[in-house]
């Protein structure tokens, strides 16, 4: 983008890091999520921190599911419903059957 001489927004990087997670790299995700959180024109959303949050999940990286939940609810963004579908999908997927009813509840 900068090739172009353009800023990358939240839509963009929100697109960046959706398909590298679903491409199995979440470890290249979470380093464009910090350039994001460097930018500080730029704000996070739910959008984006579920694209993570999925990513993680499906890789079984819960622990780090979990700091970055936290993270999202101490910034007051808001998850929804896919945010909680991926995050009991991926505890249910790992047989974490009862962390998966404490995010259903």
């Amino acid at each position: 983008m900068s090739k172009w001489n353009c800023k990358p927004n939240v839509v963009s990087y929100s697109a960046i890091i959706d398909s590298l997670c679903k491409g199995g790299l979440v470890d290249e995700a979470l380093v464009v999520f910090s350039e994001m959180h460097r930018d500080l024109s730029v704000v996070p959303n739910v959008v984006v921190y579920t694209s993570l949050i999925n990513g993680l999940c499906n890789s079984g990286r819960l622990i780090e599911v979990k700091r970055l939940f936290d993270d999202m609810v101490s910034r007051r963004i808001s998850a929804d419903v896919k945010t909680y579908n991926c995050m009991i999908h991926g505890h249910c997927l790992h047989g974490e059957q009862e962390e998966a009813r404490r995010y259903l509840d």
